[in-house]
């Protein structure tokens, strides 16, 4: 019986192995790393020599000069330094990854309140993995899990939150930002806005493209903006891995009679069973840690669901109006996102707080389908041929 620390071991080789494969058949993928790395090396480089800088100002200081003030000024001028995160392997992303080990650390600061943890042993990581946003692989010869998220699908959501809000736009009242859910104003920004249709080309263009958001032109929004926006953003991302953790917690990688019987009643496949099964578990382990508890801040907070199950299948239905893009492949294991979006929905309808969460959830699919037909008009479907 292997011990923890060996198991954990084994969760990080068994990722770098994965990463490396896909790290030598995409060179897509790998110029997105090489060019993540560079990147990085240049902001840290670039901290130590204004930290240099600010050092010799203070050692070395002008007659009559504002030392304090002038080593402030150049920290301040300074690239920010890269996040002190330990990435697992070579071939990690550090961008995607940064995200993850915040939603990690946000899971765990709220594990005793909201009895939501990591199970011990899960190594995290991404993968240009293709169809699936997400999956989880037990590591052979012991209890530790490898959850990876495919590569860009973080980024995703971030930029089309983004682009969301700003159809929505973000109104002040009482001293709390909440964003707009007057339809008739959204349909009016979006039909005198065309940089809104415009930007969520860039958007899907960068992903198909290059197979990452993060090479779409980044817009920041108004700081009134940047609370709800990141709430939105925060719950779509944890309910990706409070999904994947909810498999390893439901023991879905265990045979269990019982839960195939369930199954076979409702004439599923078992494997389609538990993604519905990990999809709610994994929303209410989502709300839970973003503290929503179905009041204050339920529309933002739960519309963060939507905005990512939505968001993938206009993606899906994207491809076939871009040429670079690979053709749709469904995955028989999983249920569409449609599906995936019904049985939550019928979820939340039980709950206290079902009008507001169903108010918030049935906004952000309208405003996102606007979006999409605007988006049409200004990029039409390839022809069938050339779709591929």
């Amino acid at each position: 019986m292997r011990t923890v620390s060996e198991g954990r071991t084994a969760g990080i080789a068994l990722l770098a192995d994965m990463q490396a494969e896909a790290y030598a058949n995409h060179e897509g993928w790998r110029y997105q790393l090489d060019r993540e790395r560079d990147e990085r090396g240049r902001q840290l480089n670039a901290w130590r020599m204004s930290e240099i800088g600010a050092l010799d100002l203070v050692t070395h200081p002008a007659p009559g000069s504002d030392v304090a003030a002038a080593a402030k000024k150049m920290l301040d001028d300074a690239n920010e330094a890269p996040p002190a995160v330990d990435i697992p392997t070579p071939f990690q992303n550090p961008n995607d990854y940064r995200i993850l080990d915040n939603l990690r650390r946000r899971i765990a600061v709220t594990a005793e309140r909201t009895k939501v943890e990591v199970p011990a042993g899960v190594t995290l990581g991404t993968l240009p993995m293709g169809d699936v946003e997400a999956r989880t692989w037990p590591v052979k010869g012991t209890d530790q899990y490898v959850v990876v998220v495919r590569e860009g699908v973080l980024s995703f959501v971030h930029v089309l939150g983004k682009v969301l809000l700003s159809a929505m736009e973000v109104e002040e009242s009482d001293g709390t930002a909440r964003f707009n859910a007057d339809l008739d104003r959204v349909a009016a920004n979006i039909a005198t806005k065309p940089q809104i249709a415009q930007d969520f080309d860039t958007l899907l263009d960068a992903c198909f493209t290059h197979g990452n958001a993060w090479y779409a032109p980044h817009r920041y929004p108004p700081p009134s903006y940047m609370e709800p926006l990141g709430k939105l953003i925060d719950s779509g991302e944890l309910f990706v891995v409070c999904h994947e953790l909810a498999h390893i917690k439901l023991d879905h990688f265990k045979p269990d009679p019982a839960r195939k019987n369930r199954a076979a009643e409702l004439k599923m496949p078992e494997g389609i069973y538990c993604e519905f099964e990990a999809d709610l578990v994994g929303m209410h382990d989502a709300l839970a840690v973003m503290g929503a508890n179905f009041g204050g801040w339920v529309r933002e907070a739960a519309s963060g669901i939507p905005l990512l199950l939505t968001g993938l299948d206009l993606y899906e239905r994207a491809r076939a109006h871009y040429p670079n893009a690979e053709p749709s492949r469904p995955d028989p294991t999983h249920p569409s996102y449609a599906e995936r979006r019904t049985a939550i929905y019928a979820t939340w309808s039980g709950y206290d707080m079902a009008e507001e969460l169903l108010r918030g959830a049935a906004t952000i699919d309208r405003v996102l389908e606007m979006i999409w037909s605007a988006f049409e008009k200004v990029r039409p479907a390839l022809p069938a041929s050339a779709a591929g």
